[in-house]
């Protein structure tokens, strides 16, 4: 039982470590990365205090009060845990909702530092890079303004490693406006329209935001395919708990 106890404050101590790195070492902070270290911490004090939590669960129980209170707060945990499971599935099955010959990509923009990609950003590109060179014919569309810290816009950024790669400018389209999944989509969707490129779009994005931004796109009455990528190990956790927020946002609000 001790080895049981042990395994947990373990797990919990580096599940709060590997949410950190990206608060700590790149400055990324969001409610990700703050649901995911304070659920770790409150499963770590849980297991240290757990002979008086214990006993005061115990007295709860013995009174009808404390008893629907445990009951209410087992049912809000099993809610939170079961929507969780049914949006990762959802996040996970559209990875493979992939394109089928040529198609407009819209490559969703990331962070930019100065005039330098994030590694999200890089990677998105870099798929995005891949299929245009084994489609010839393709085009894309390359979405994302100018942030805080950014002295280019991700429109531009991406469009330069692009070039440097040897795709023919001709084939790129810069949208520089955006600072949403929605404006990335409906501002790209203008140019695809002026422009008459292909009405097939595929979104290039990593692969745990790529559920969200369909149904932003089914929204806007668009039918789309999903390019992804993969996240750097350290940051998955951080976007992937972000992205359940996300999903559920994007349903109901």
């Amino acid at each position: 039982m001790d080895k049981i106890h042990f395994i947990i404050k373990v797990i919990s101590v580096l599940a709060v470590i590997w949410f950190m790195i990206p608060m700590v070492g790149f400055g990324i902070v969001n409610i990700g990365n703050a649901t995911g270290t304070g659920v770790f911490l409150v499963v770590f004090l849980c297991d240290l205090f757990r002979n008086p939590l214990g006993r005061f669960i115990r007295f709860l129980w013995n009174r009808i009060p404390g008893k629907i209170l445990i009951i209410l707060v087992a049912l809000a945990i099993a809610g939170i845990f079961l929507t969780a499971m049914v949006e990762t599935f959802f996040i996970v099955k559209e990875n493979f909702n992939k394109p089928k010959g040529d198609t407009t990509l819209v490559v969703l923009g990331c962070a930019v530092y100065g005039e330098t990609p994030s590694k999200i950003l890089a990677r998105r590109v870099d798929a995005a890079g891949k299929y245009l060179e084994e489609h010839p014919e393709a085009v894309a569309v390359l979405s994302g303004g100018k942030g805080e810290g950014e002295n280019i816009s991700e429109a531009e950024c991406m469009y330069s490693r692009l070039v440097a790669r040897g795709i023919d400018p001709s084939r790129l389209y810069k949208e520089d406006r955006s600072s949403s999944t929605r404006e990335n989509l409906l501002y790209s969707l203008e140019i695809i329209k002026e422009k008459n490129l292909p009405g097939t779009i595929t979104i290039t994005t990593s692969g745990f935001h790529a559920f969200r931004a369909r149904l932003v796109a089914k929204d806007l009455d668009l039918e789309t395919f999903s390019l992804t990528c993969t996240t750097p190990w350290y940051a998955l956790p951080t976007y992937y708990i972000r992205e359940l927020y996300g999903v559920l946002y994007q349903i109901f609000l």
